[in-house]
């Protein structure tokens, strides 16, 4: 037998999606929830774990700016409070008392100096001045103990280091009696009215 070829027409009409309906309890079985779309915040509670660590930014280590001998400590255990500009140790130094002489000296030379003596002198002079002064800076010397040494006329040979912040001493590295090298940790202070909370977070969370 020959086939025969017929042609269809689809009728034309409106196409829909294919709908399904499921009864109350059919929908409970499902675990099908339907509500209206909405923008509004999501909020994941997430349980992590971690730590109380000091604020970075509230915490201070004090270093040696000179060698020489701690010959009083005023904080001598951990957990001691302080105010910002309490003293904390005394210094001995023998660099401390050679730069003191220099700014003395250079004090006294060019008060010397009348309205008669070279204009280059008299430069040279206040530019030693000036280097002598910058030296004590550099050795944690405040401007004030700087006024009071040339006020005074006299070196002294011992250096009150001060709290340079208010805290609580966290870290206690020297002792009486120690000699200590440029540099060397000799404290720590860490501010503990603000904390921070270290925790681990990882992408699935």
């Amino acid at each position: 037998s020959k086939m025969q070829q017929h042609n269809f027409a689809i009728p034309e009409k409106e196409s829909r999606a294919p709908t399904l309906t499921l009864s109350k309890t059919a929908q409970k079985l499902a675990q099908i929830e339907v509500t209206s779309v909405m923008k509004k915040e999501v909020v994941v509670a997430t349980l992590l774990y971690g730590t109380i660590d000091y604020d970075e930014t509230r915490l201070a280590r004090i270093a040696s700016w000179m060698g020489g001998r701690i010959d009083a400590l005023f904080v001598d255990y951990l957990g001691s409070y302080v105010e910002q500009g309490d003293p904390i140790a005394l210094i001995y130094s023998p660099e401390l008392i050679t730069a003191q002489a220099e700014l003395i000296e250079s004090k006294r030379v060019l008060k010397d100096l009348n309205e008669s003596t070279l204009a280059f002198i008299k430069r040279s002079s206040a530019l030693t001045e000036s280097a002598a002064y910058d030296k004590l800076l550099l050795l944690g010397i405040s401007d004030q103990q700087i006024s009071e040494i040339i006020d005074r006329g006299v070196p002294s040979d011992h250096l009150t280091l001060h709290a340079p912040l208010g805290g609580t001493v966290i870290d206690l590295s020297i002792r009486e009696g120690m000699y200590v090298k440029t540099g060397e940790s000799l404290y720590a202070i860490a501010d503990l009215t603000h904390l921070w909370l270290i925790c681990e977070a990882y992408e699935s969370d």
